[in-house]
């Protein structure tokens, strides 16, 4: 159970790195230094050094075949984050 509660953590990672990453282009951070990139260095950090390890850990500690389904999570995450607005602007999800 441990090792799908990682997973879930993990895939809300990404889906959060992603859209901070999406944020600093949509800011237009993309002409300033990267070290002034805050938008875009949170997302690094959490889609990849944070989902990495969280899923290093999940994969050794649980069953592939339990585990593998919940890997789509991050779309799922994705779309409720986006829907709610909390780190982009507020996007409808298709057929809303």
């Amino acid at each position: 159970m441990i090792g799908v509660v990682l997973m879930l953590i993990g895939c809300a990672s990404s889906a959060t790195g992603l859209l901070f990453m999406k944020q600093s282009s949509v800011m237009g951070e993309g002409k300033k230094t990267l070290c002034r990139r805050w938008r875009w260095i949170t997302g690094f950090v959490l889609l990849v050094v944070n989902a990495i390890w969280i899923d290093i850990i999940a994969f050794s500690i649980t069953p592939m075949a339990l585990i593998a389904p919940f890997a789509g999570m991050t779309i799922v995450f994705t779309l409720l984050i986006s829907a709610t607005g909390c780190v982009t602007k507020r996007e409808a999800p298709l057929g809303r």
